[in-house]
């Protein structure tokens, strides 16, 4: 709720919206992305020394020194004695086109991070999660679909901190739905519009029905040959 009356706390006091020279920031070097993304783990009232990022995301203490620097002036985290913060609690980058191609490569690089780093021991043990369906639907099942995967991820957002240990992993979420294929069949007659209704591709056969035209075929080579 908003309360602009002077002294009274706010949601913008919280609250930090992305702007252009984010976006710039954030393209001129992946690594950007992890820190941001490693510190921002934590909460505000947490300090993490700038030796755990370093180990942690692997970049050396004379790369990470700069790079921090630049991130505090550009109000990202917030930097003092050796260590740094997130500086809110909320972040939002705006939805809109000049945006839309920094989320998808957010997307991508947190995706490929998971795959990379993804073992059959932590999918096997339900540890770790990857899976892909593709089916067809109609326009309003799939807004059905991204309204129950925006009620999910905000449910996980809101879950209650609790005590873990410095060697415990930092997980990713990484939700996607969206088109993968389009059909593009172009046929005519009778025979293709009951296809397109049932859904069967035209001149297509299943296995079943491929082995039985080439017995039908033996047969009718068999019984030419009898013939002669």
């Amino acid at each position: 709720m908003l309360n602009l009356e002077e002294g009274k706390e706010s949601v913008f006091d919280h609250l930090m919206v992305f702007n252009r020279s984010h976006i710039k920031l954030f393209e001129s070097d992946a690594r950007y992305r992890d820190i941001f993304t490693f510190v921002n783990v934590y909460t505000p009232e947490e300090w993490i020394s700038l030796e755990e990022v370093s180990k942690s995301l692997g970049i050396s203490a004379e790369e990470l020194d700069p790079m921090v620097e630049t991130m505090n002036d550009h109000g990202l985290i917030l930097l003092a004695g050796g260590r740094c913060r997130s500086p809110k609690v909320m972040y939002y980058f705006p939805d809109d086109e000049d945006f839309f191609e920094l989320r998808n490569q957010n997307f991508r690089y947190n995706s490929e991070a998971i795959l990379g780093r993804a073992t059959f021991h932590e999918i096997h043990e339900r540890s770790a999660y990857r899976n892909v369906l593709t089916r067809r639907f109609t326009k309003s099942q799939v807004q059905h679909l991204v309204g129950r995967l925006d009620e999910i991820l905000r449910e996980m957002a809101n879950m209650p901190e609790e005590p873990n240990t410095v060697n415990d992993p930092v997980y990713s979420v990484c939700l996607l739905a969206g088109e993968r294929f389009r059909r593009n069949v172009s046929v005519a007659g009778e025979d293709a519009e009951r296809d397109l209704v049932s859904g069967a591709l035209p001149g297509l056969k299943t296995q079943i029905e491929s082995g039985a035209s080439k017995g039908e075929e033996v047969a009718a080579s068999k019984e030419k040959t009898l013939k002669a």
